[in-house]
């Protein structure tokens, strides 16, 4: 599990949530690729924002995580 991590939605709201994967060192594997049922969203709200919002992260650490050229001023990690 990575520590506290949180996120802007597309409708402005910041989100907490937390990556877990098994085995737990995987996070750092640079192959592994994360999962939907990894991300935990830990902030109250419904099961459907929820959904939502998981795939929303999980949308951006696909983007940041892809090999094509990253534009100036964009945050990638």
């Amino acid at each position: 599990m990575v520590g506290e991590m949180f996120y802007n939605d597309s409708n402005g709201e910041v989100w907490e949530y937390k990556i877990y994967t098994t085995p737990p060192e995987a996070i750092h594997w640079t192959a592994y690729k994360v999962k939907l049922a990894d991300i935990k969203v830990i902030s109250t709200a419904t099961k459907e924002t929820k959904d939502r919002v998981r795939k929303e992260i999980l949308k951006d650490i696909v983007l940041a995580d892809s090999k094509e050229p990253k534009e100036e001023g964009k945050w990638w990690r």
